[in-house]
């Protein structure tokens, strides 16, 4: 992988959003298309809710890994938030915990902003729970599908 030179971005306001919405419009992960267009669209504000963020971990401008930071997730609850979503390591990255670069430096902003918790709306089981978040309940999302949430408390 060569040497390895971290940097988180805010997609959203970088300078070379081009470049790196170009970068992630390629992944091949399901969920990519429709981010890609509530972006492109101008939609993410209206989904999610203001001010949203979409940050990135790169090495040598290569995506590494990336997460939105939003006021309301696929979860419609106004009482729950901020919430991550779209949280996603590309292969090659997997197994070294570089999503807690990014969790690290959401935490931070969180807490900057007088959050108590963060929350994240998944299918998985045992990912989340490696990075302190506690398993809160089942709630059905704004299609109808069953996810299970999690917190951490920051």
């Amino acid at each position: 992988m060569g040497e390895i030179r971290m940097e988180i971005i805010d997609l959203l306001s970088s300078d070379e959003f081009n470049y790196y919405f170009d970068k992630l419009r390629k992944c091949d992960w399901k969920p990519v298309p429709f981010l890609c267009d509530l972006i492109i669209n101008n939609r993410l504000e209206e989904l999610c809710g203001k001010n949203p963020k979409v940050f990135l971990l790169t090495n040598n401008k290569e995506i590494v890994s990336f997460c939105t930071y939003v006021y309301q997730d696929e979860i419609r609850d106004e009482t729950m938030f901020p919430w991550i979503g779209f949280v996603y390591t590309y292969p090659k990255y997997r197994g070294n915990r570089y999503f807690g670069k990014l969790l690290d430096y959401i935490v931070n902003l969180a807490r900057n902003e007088n959050y108590q918790k963060i929350y994240v709306s998944t299918n998985e089981v045992g990912l989340y729970e490696k990075y302190g978040f506690i398993y809160y309940k089942n709630m059905l999302d704004f299609t109808g599908n069953d996810s299970r949430i999690y917190y951490l408390n920051i």
